[in-house]
């Protein structure tokens, strides 16, 4: 059958496309991605939100209140008082407040969740012509730039980014920086001489990096830099090798003809390394000396971000983790007076560095190695939860569905790898892959493996011996050698790199299939073309031999019944409930017919049609099959139900407690009845896991469930609650200590989950009590002029209360106090008494505290983010500073005289 369909497209389909124009067909080429992401996305654009993870239960929440934020002019907003006790949202750098596509969130006649869709939208597509604008970089065809636009912009660790949208930013930016940083290899090469290439761009480096960072991702900014660094070191070292050394001097004598003198070997040897080194220097000096001022650009062009960010990540329980110390370990609630002094206790334990088990909590499995093949062989998270490799003990956190870059891609990656000779340009490409592969590992290191192997052998001993299973990897290695990379957490953010890599070392491959342009058929170009039919026949009998077996076992009704058991005891994830036995033969089923269609489809192309044809055709399957595949990776719902945040008199945030590890998703409902999956679990996030509850329920805020950065006083506090919560509706001491932070009601489970009230919960604004003096002779008069306290409005950094009093007493306001919050008091009855407060640092390390002198007063609380005024000046001194450079570069061609015919 696709011999047959090969031949009539052959014969019908090629002629009138072959006949477009070069721009026409490359416009057409345009076309299919962009209709490709249209049709992923269109559900988004029409309003809905994708269902699954971050996006959902953060993001979006999100960035509906910062549009609410934005209707009554605050397009700045510093503090949101209604998350948790209060969080900075300039140094929560996850919001993005400084990133130039912040602006989309702004479009007029377009709903929040258009606006997210759209955003999601255009992220993706910069992503695909970044890839693409690699490819030209190197030298690369029009066929060879649409394949990489189409495998990199559709493949699994870029799309299936778009539930959290700061990593689609730093995918969307990688190839671009990845271009300018390939092209430092070649600065001192032949190619550049004669112009095959262009000088790097650094100003387009320097505004890729700076959008990674302003939006979020400072991981991929490092590993930006490292790869520069990487690609500078690989051009030294090529230069050095590639020195023609003389192993001989040579002389001339008077007759002018050419004597050679053999020196001995140390003498030769020494000079030889003279000339390495000397080539080096010189390869290595001058793009080093450019990297340094451009990463100076970009630290100066950001600090408006990163100074804030670094001081909120001082303050957080990020840069140090939850005291472990004897006191707090055995610690427990056994009376609610009791919190204050544990809360204490806490806070004067030396800082303990980050647990290992963070850093690398986020790996990707060496078995996720069988996507690159069959792309949704792992599994699906929603609809359905079908992931097969979630029943593996050894199984890390998830991450995403697919390493998968299309297999077509991948197969024309590898012949490019055994193509002979191998291209100079390729070597880079496969540097990158087998940095970015090694390190996303993480955890799966050698001495991991190891340890796995002694355990199977029954080794105890030896095994107990060894070190840490992350010991000998290069994400261990990157943790000792680069400072401060051991606060990253996420070994898997790699896999974009490595898909990048795939993506360009496939689009080399395919640039050497034949062309009308270039008739000649080289070598190489047989060669390589010759690894894709044979790879694609392998993979095509192994498919219709899998399928068979896999028919064979289906009709088996004891091994399907014994299959159904063993994942029947696999343990509920708290998430995605129960593996679904009947989405996962399905999944496995559709992915071994997916693979082995398209395998068979290419070998049929490469054998029957002429070779002029055979890129387009590559070009087709590619989209068709990653076209297939993405539509299982993007599951979308309609938005949930926003109300207004109060901003108005009186307007105090509720606070609620809810374990939202112990509250699963078994405890909603049961998987096995009838009704949409995607709803429950949608009902799950919007009700227990999620941290902007205070949208879902006006003035609510889930005090358990914050943002990445969870402020590390605050965590000391979660430790011993979360310990005594078992979501049982008798526990008074956990009522007791909830109500002493605030805390109206909290989630319990008696035949479901539900809230439940808290008695008497403290407010978040209130004067601390004073003891009463037991000779006091007129306790009603003390009583009758107690000290009153008003609370006027409650906004995004804006506090204003008014007090009356009679006695000098403190305020304690119960939101966090990270140095950000400065005050005044205002007298009622002089108005130019106005004096300036400072807020002690902190009540018990958790909430702020104020002394109010005798008298009518009114206190204004402003919020300014620490660091952020240093950090904008620098910032605009930075810009000010290119501009000036770019004024000066720019000038001679301005200058230059205009002649008009």
């Amino acid at each position: 059958m696709m011999i047959i369909f090969s031949v009539v497209y052959q014969k019908l389909a090629c002629r009138p496309i072959v006949s477009l124009p070069p721009k026409g067909l490359n416009v057409l080429k345009w076309c299919v991605l962009i209709a490709i992401l249209l049709g992923l996305y269109w559900p988004l654009l029409g309003g809905n939100v994708p269902a699954f993870r971050d996006t959902y239960h953060f993001y979006y929440p999100l960035q509906v209140w910062l549009d609410q934020q934005a209707q009554t002019g605050n397009y700045l907003p510093q503090y949101n008082p209604l998350d948790g006790t209060g969080i900075n949202l300039v140094g929560e750098t996850s919001t993005g407040l400084f990133y130039p596509g912040r602006i989309l969130w702004w479009l007029p006649g377009l709903s929040v969740a258009q606006r997210m869709g759209l955003f999601l939208l255009l992220h993706n597509a910069l992503a695909g012509a970044g890839a693409a604008y690699a490819a030209a970089r190197a030298g690369q065809g029009s066929s060879a730039r649409m394949l990489a636009a189409l495998a990199y912009a559709l493949s699994g660790p870029v799309l299936f980014q778009h539930t959290n949208p700061i990593y689609l930013i730093g995918a969307a930016w990688t190839p671009w920086a990845l271009a300018e940083s390939y092209t430092l290899m070649h600065s001192g090469s032949k190619s550049w001489q004669h112009g095959a290439l262009p000088k790097t761009r650094w100003w387009l480096w320097i505004l890729a990096t700076s959008c990674m960072l302003l939006g979020g991702d400072a991981q991929a900014t490092v590993n930006t830099g490292l790869i520069t660094v990487l690609a500078i070191g690989w051009a030294g070292c090529r230069a050095g090798l590639q020195t023609k050394i003389r192993a001989r001097v040579q002389t001339e004598d008077s007759s002018g003809t050419t004597v050679s003198k053999q020196p001995d070997r140390i003498a030769e040897g020494g000079y030889a390394c003279y000339l390495c080194f000397q080539a080096c220097v010189m390869q290595v000096a001058g793009p080093l000396a450019r990297l340094m001022g451009a990463v100076l650009l970009v630290t100066g062009l950001t600090a408006a971000q990163w100074i804030p960010g670094q001081l909120w990540l001082s303050h957080s329980a990020r840069q140090t983790s939850v005291h472990d110390s004897a006191s707090v370990a055995e610690s427990s609630l056994q009376n609610p007076a009791d919190l204050p002094k544990l809360l204490r206790t806490q806070l004067e334990t030396p800082l303990q560095s980050p647990p290992r088990q963070d850093t690398y909590a986020f790996s990707v499995a060496p078995w996720h190695g069988l996507t690159l093949v069959w792309a949704t062989v792992g599994g699906h998270f929603l609809p359905e939860h079908s992931r097969v490799m979630a029943g593996w003990a050894a199984e890390p956190r998830m991450w995403t569905a697919s390493l998968s870059v299309g297999l077509l891609t991948l197969c024309l990656a590898i012949a490019n790898g055994l193509s002979r000779p191998l291209r100079s340009r390729s070597l880079f490409w496969w540097l990158v892959v087998l940095l970015a592969g090694t390190a996303m590992l993480g955890n799966y290191a050698p001495v991991g493996c190891l340890r796995n192997l002694l355990t199977w052998i029954g080794a105890h001993e030896w095994r107990d011996q060894l070190p840490a299973d992350e010991v000998g990897g290069v994400y261990w290695l990157l943790t000792q050698i680069v400072p401060g990379y051991d606060a990253f957490r996420y070994p898997a953010k790699w896999s974009v790199w490595f898909a990048l890599g795939l993506t360009l070392c496939a689009a080399q491959a395919i640039d050497q299939w034949p062309s009308r342009h270039s008739p000649v058929h080289r070598p190489a170009r047989q060669h390589a073309r010759l690894h894709v039919k044979r790879l694609c026949l392998w993979i095509g009998s192994i498919g219709l031999m899998s399928l068979l077996l896999w028919g064979i076992l289906n009709f088996s009704v004891g091994m399907s019944v014994y299959v159904g058991q063993w994942w029947q005891q696999v343990r509920p994830d708290p998430w995605l409930g129960r593996i679904n036995i009947a989405a996962v033969r399905w999944t496995i089923f559709s992915s071994l017919v997916l693979a082995t269609f398209v395998s068979l489809a290419t070998y049929g192309a490469l054998r029957y049609l002429p070779g002029r044809h055979q890129p387009l055709w590559i070009l087709c399957l590619v989209a068709l099959e990653l076209g297939c595949a993405t539509r299982a990776w993007l599951v979308s719902t309609p938005p949930p139900v926003v109300h207004a945040s109060p901003d108005g008199s009186n307007a105090l945030p509720t606070r609620v407690w809810a374990h939202a590890g112990r509250a699963s998703f078994e405890g909603i409902d049961d998987p096995s009845t009838d009704g949409d999956r995607v709803s429950r679990q949608v009902k799950y996030q919007q009700q227990f896991a999620l941290g902007k509850l205070h949208l879902l329920q006006a003035g609510t805020g889930n005090l358990a469930a914050l943002t990445s950065l969870t402020p590390r006083a605050l965590a000391n506090a979660r430790r011993p609650l979360l310990e005594s919560d078992t979501l049982q509706s008798e526990n008074k001491d956990l009522d007791s200590a909830l109500a002493w932070l605030g805390v109206s009601r909290r989630l319990v489970r008696d035949d479901q989950l539900r809230w439940q009230s808290i008695d008497d919960p403290r407010p978040i604004c209130e004067w601390l009590p004073e003891p009463l003096a037991i000779e006091d002779a007129q306790p009603d008069r003390r009583r009758a002029q107690q000290n009153t306290l008003y609370v006027k409005k409650l906004s995004a950094s804006q506090l204003r209360l008014e007090v009356e009093c009679y006695r000098p007493g403190e305020i304690v306001v119960r939101l966090l106090q990270d140095g950000g919050w400065q005050s005044r008091l205002i007298s009622l009855d002089n108005p130019r008494d106005v004096r300036t407060m400072k807020p002690e640092s902190s009540h018990l390390g958790l909430f702020q505290t104020l002394a109010v002198p005798i008298g009518n007063w009114t206190i204004e609380l402003d919020y300014e983010a620490p660091g952020l005024r240093a950090g904008a000046s620098l910032s605009l001194f930075s810009l000010s500073l290119c501009l000036i450079l770019a004024s000066w570069l720019m000038w001679p061609y301005f200058s230059r005289p205009k002649t008009w015919r």
